[in-house]
């Protein structure tokens, strides 16, 4: 494969996180030209997604910082008049940025406080008819995706998470998901089960150099030796497990050693059933708030993310997108969950994968940094549609 697309692909899913704000803002094309980059690359996966008779076009994720201020790099009149394509606002916390994003009718927004935005969205919901927009509809289908489960309230990509999510009424559970020993696909933010989120149910230290990557060891033997109860966000994290009911009795039904254990995406699934089932018929039925619960879980959307690490010295870590994309779409079809659950990713060539094999499920395009590099993340078959006026010299490989 060629050496740019290699180099391109692990560029879109590290390039944010590596490079300095400062260093990446003074990288970046003029705001027009960052615009125009990323409505061709949009429109070259919305033509993808047709030829392939995809039942969804794919969607636009942004972080928050490409959109915001004056010295924003994407306008988001200009993209949406170009493309049409949803738009779905990552990692948002702050509430007057929730507002603003909001006012600009995005489809979804992202955070790790889902019951903040859920607040947020009634508040604008609620403003007379003279200070909002009027658009019927709207705030019906407003997307209030809940950050790996609502990392701001319990820790990440946990049951814990996702329960606490449901008690905040988001309409979207948004995870990252990696691939196990024995090819299933579990729910982890790392390539690794990281030490920052998990320890050791023996006891045993466990530190960044005895990091246990997915890809060695199996779904039973991770749930057996790891619990990721871990707290990251000091002051808004919690993880007594009394706390949420429905993950400690789900948990129960697997032999899990604790609700913290990490889970499948298949056990997701069940997980969001059980719930409905606790608050519809169980032990919650006659909470005040339980009918509200059960039949917003009923209807919950799931916004999967692939997470491959491309970095030449670190491919060794993860394994290839056609395997990864095969297992993730492969329970999400056997779930008989495609018209609930999205796959995102900032690899591009993954999304790809998805549009031509499984068209049945939405693909949501993660953009982190607007960098005329994220050219060479499309073949050349699309690279012919975007524009070439865009290039510039590539990083060397082990950058």
């Amino acid at each position: 494969m060629h050496k740019y697309f290699i180099c391109g692909l692990f560029l879109v899913g590290t390039m944010f996180r590596s490079v300095a704000a400062q260093e990446q803002q003074s990288q970046m094309p003029d705001r027009t030209t960052s615009t125009e980059l990323v409505v061709q690359i949009v429109k070259a996966a919305q033509r993808h997604a047709k030829v392939h008779g995809d039942k969804y076009p794919p969607a636009f994720s942004p972080s928050e910082q490409l959109l915001l201020g004056n010295g924003a790099a994407i306008d988001l009149k200009v993209f949406r008049q170009a493309t049409g394509a949803p738009i779905i606002v990552w990692t948002v916390d702050d509430v007057a940025h929730m507002r603003l994003f909001i006012r600009e009718r995005v489809e979804g927004i992202i955070s790790d406080r889902p019951d903040i935005l859920r607040q947020v969205v009634h508040g604008e919901a609620e403003l007379p008819r003279t200070n909002r927009k009027d658009d019927p509809g709207y705030f019906t289908h407003f997307d209030v995706e809940a950050h790996a489960g609502g990392k701001g309230l319990r820790p990440e990509n946990t049951l814990p998470a996702y329960e606490t999510a449901l008690d905040s009424l988001a309409t979207t559970i948004e995870t990252d998901t990696g691939l196990t020993k024995d090819g299933i696909s579990v729910v982890s933010h790392d390539s690794s089960l990281s030490p920052e989120y998990c320890r050791r149910n023996d006891g045993k230290p466990y530190a960044d150099a005895d990091r246990v990557l997915l890809k060695d060891i199996t779904l039973a033997e991770a749930q057996k030796t790891f619990t990721c109860d871990k707290i990251s966000t000091a002051g808004t994290q919690k993880n007594d497990p009394i706390l949420n009911p429905v993950a400690m009795a789900f948990s129960k039904t697997l032999a899990l050693a604790s609700p913290y254990a990490p889970v499948s995406v298949e056990q997701l699934y069940r997980f969001v059933a059980f719930y409905v089932e606790y608050y519809k018929t169980g032990p919650g039925k006659n909470l005040p708030q339980a009918g509200q619960r059960w039949r917003n879980a009923l209807s919950v959307r799931f916004n999967l993310e692939i997470k491959i690490n491309l970095r030449p010295s670190r491919q060794q870590e993860t394994f290839g997108p056609e395997r990864f994309v095969d297992a993730l779409c492969g329970t999400i079809m056997r779930a008989h969950m495609d018209s609930r659950s999205d796959v995102q990713s900032f690899n591009f060539q993954s999304l790809l994968l998805v549009q031509e094999k499984f068209p049945a499920i939405r693909t949501v395009y993660l953009f982190g940094t607007v960098d005329p590099r994220l050219r060479y993340l499309l073949p050349p078959a699309l690279l012919e549609e975007v524009s070439e006026r865009n290039t510039g010299p590539l990083p060397p490989d082990d950058k």
